[in-house]
């Protein structure tokens, strides 16, 4: 699945969660978690909490969109993905 994301300024530092649900972890807890991205945009910080699996981003090129990848893996020995969309405009915080 893929999701939209707020947008982000180019000179921001911004942190981007996604939120994995019960029902799509089967309940596991999630116990590793990274994030791919391409080059333009860059990653500044992680983390973990309960169901949900964070990135702090940082750059970005104004008027360009991203893919970033949150790739996991749970207790239960479950690998999931998702795509998270990341526009950069001057406008975005």
């Amino acid at each position: 699945m893929i999701r939209n994301a707020p947008p982000k300024h180019p000179d921001s530092a911004k942190w981007y969660f996604l939120e994995w649900s019960a029902e799509e972890l089967q309940n596991a807890a999630i116990t590793n978690s990274s994030w791919i991205l391409p080059s333009g945009i860059t990653l500044d910080g992680e983390s973990i909490s309960g169901y949900r699996a964070g990135v702090r981003l940082r750059g970005g090129t104004q008027g360009q969109t991203y893919e970033i990848v949150n790739q996991i893996t749970t207790d239960a020995g479950e690998t999931l993905h998702e795509t998270l969309l990341i526009h950069v405009q001057d406008s975005g915080h």
